[in-house]
């Protein structure tokens, strides 16, 4: 009614995630982009008193949202946007929010230098102004990346100060299941795939079926199991990651699930990839996208 475009940008942020994180991400991502487009950051800050900025919010929420609907090149665009956002608005919670939040979609994309560089930032924030929280999460993080670099012994130890920081703070319950996920990561980095299975598992029960981070949380899963010897049951995790994937539309996670069935050469999975490569229309350099093209050629198999 006021045309008050901070208060817009709030709500179509607030909304967008939400109906995101609950299943209906197409629904959600039309609030979270009105959102990105909708930000000044000069505008917003005129009014802004404390938490994180909407446009940090915003530009990582739909960084995260992009790269598992399958857009990895527009995901790369809204993520070094956010870090060119952390400048321009020179305010430290919003860039530790944002660095955070960068750093965890670097884990996703196993960008583990980047991981590293970008907990980095966080942790010094962090020090300077007292953010225990976003320590935590940083500690974890970079504990993460740091075992899949090889320093497993370094790697798991900071994930464990972060927990045990974490732990002793009143923390907002919906970084929980990251922080499992996050470390069931690096565990499986460290070669110590059954500590990080009991902690996927506990994630995987937490969000539930219907949430946008069970195909994500589903390939961790898969892998620790095909790292302990179960290919049947990695088998049955990798297809719960396609059909969710696929009733969600996050594109990526699909691919990557269908590749993985593809490699353990399981009935009727050469389909599932090419139709669900058939669905990029970006992003064919991205990682994900060329180990996809080269699992169907080794089978013969034409892309198009």
């Amino acid at each position: 009614e006021r045309g008050d475009t901070t208060l817009q940008v709030d709500a179509d942020l607030v909304y967008g995630a939400s109906v995101a994180f609950l299943g209906d991400v197409t629904g959600g991502m039309e609030h979270v982009d009105r959102a990105v487009d909708r930000f000044d950051p000069r505008q917003h800050l005129e009014g802004f008193r404390f938490g994180p900025s909407p446009g940090a919010i915003a530009y990582t929420t739909s960084a995260l949202l992009q790269w598992l609907r399958g857009r990895p090149d527009r995901a790369t665009e809204l993520s070094e946007r956010a870090i060119e956002l952390a400048q321009e608005l020179d305010h430290p919670y919003s860039t530790a929010f944002i660095f955070f939040h960068t750093a965890v979609l670097d884990l996703w994309r196993r960008r583990l230098a980047l991981v590293q560089e970008h907990a980095g930032v966080v942790l010094e924030v962090a020090e300077e102004h007292g953010y225990q929280i976003w320590k935590a999460v940083a500690l974890i993080v970079e504990g993460s990346a740091a075992a899949g670099l090889g320093r497993t012994d370094e790697g798991v130890d900071s994930m464990a100060r972060g927990v045990e920081l974490y732990q002793g703070l009143t923390t907002p319950a919906v970084f929980w299941p990251l922080v499992l996920s996050t470390r069931a990561r690096g565990f499986g980095y460290a070669a110590r795939p059954k500590e990080g299975l009991q902690l996927i598992g506990e994630a995987l029960e937490i969000v539930g079926t219907d949430a946008f981070l069970h195909p994500e949380f589903s390939l961790v899963r898969a892998e620790l199991l095909h790292d302990l010897g179960d290919t049947d049951a990695a088998v049955t995790e990798l297809q719960g990651a396609v059909d969710s994937g696929r009733r969600l539309g996050l594109h990526m996670p699909e691919l990557r699930a269908a590749t993985a069935l593809v490699r353990l050469r399981q009935k009727d999975s050469v389909e599932q990839l090419r139709r669900v490569y058939s669905s990029f229309t970006e992003g064919f350099a991205d990682p994900h996208l060329v180990n996809a093209r080269a699992a169907l050629a080794e089978l013969d198999v034409p892309v198009g």
